[in-house]
């Protein structure tokens, strides 16, 4: 989400196993895996294995302006909850 509007073609990276936000400066390779958000905004990733993970998003401002628009969140997986995450990444310039 940017602006209240949800964003097409935006890569989310995760990184699994992290406790600390890993940055927005790595190259691609560096994360573990890369999901593009759909028409509607939406992304999703299954299986995630347990443990802290962080999402970093990348994107373009829905304005149609060459403008780089990024967000992050962090999550976590626990078995013994086996609870689903479904949520937003807001994203800012």
């Amino acid at each position: 989400m940017h602006h209240d509007v949800p964003v097409p073609e935006v890569n989310v990276f995760f990184k699994f196993n992290c406790d600390t936000f890993p940055g927005y400066y790595h190259s691609a390779d560096w994360f573990d895996t890369l999901v593009v958000s759909n028409e509607q905004g939406r992304a999703c990733i299954a299986p995630v294995p347990p443990g802290k993970h962080w999402a970093v998003a990348f994107g373009v401002s829905e304005h149609g302006l060459i403008v780089p628009i990024f967000g992050r969140m962090p999550f976590e997986i626990n078995l013994e909850n086996r609870l689903k995450v479904d949520t937003f990444i807001y994203l800012y310039e």
